[in-house]
């Protein structure tokens, strides 16, 4: 076989060239085959990360706005309780403001009353009529102070809601 190599040599040499050709095309198309494989796989892994990716935001945005809307729920909720408690303080200090009037009324009678009695009166008398107004004065004194309790906690509620409200934007 040497011998018949050694005799046609150009038909040994287009031989192997045309087996390098073999080699190299065959070799070409299997790492083309293997390149495109890889770059599917990794268009599919894209493909799939991205949905992943809107599926989370999604989610995260339900969630947002799911928190924003119990937020906004409870906002609410806080105003319509102060609004609530303002209205019963409002009353209770309509009631107040009738029981001082009313008591007004009662305490200038009494004082004409007292220029004519007290003189015909027993220093015993005078000293249970003073004992009475005392007590008299004290439960209005307890009064006004409950009562400017309540307004001092209706302004802070009110600007607690004031500063706690989103502001509104165009």
């Amino acid at each position: 076989m040497l011998a018949y190599l050694l005799r046609y040599p150009w038909q040994s040499a287009t031989a192997a060239l045309a087996l390098a050709l073999v080699i190299c095309t065959t070799s070409s198309a299997l790492y083309i085959k293997a390149t495109r494989s890889a770059y599917q796989l990794q268009l599919s892994n894209a493909a799939l990360r991205a949905e992943q990716l809107k599926t989370t935001l999604a989610t995260e945005a339900a969630q947002a706005s799911e928190t924003a809307r119990i937020k906004q729920t409870n906002m609410q909720r806080r105003v319509d309780d102060a609004e609530q408690a303002q209205a019963a303080t409002m009353a209770e200090i309509g009631r107040l403001q009738r029981d001082y009037a009313a008591t007004q009324r009662l305490l200038n009678q009494d004082a004409v009353d007292v220029r004519v009695v007290v003189p015909k009166l027993t220093r015993p008398a005078v000293d249970d009529y003073a004992v009475t107004c005392s007590a008299v004065f004290a439960e209005l004194a307890a009064a006004g102070a409950e009562l400017a309790a309540e307004a001092d906690g209706q302004a802070a509620d009110k600007a607690a809601l004031m500063a706690g409200w989103p502001e509104a934007t165009p």
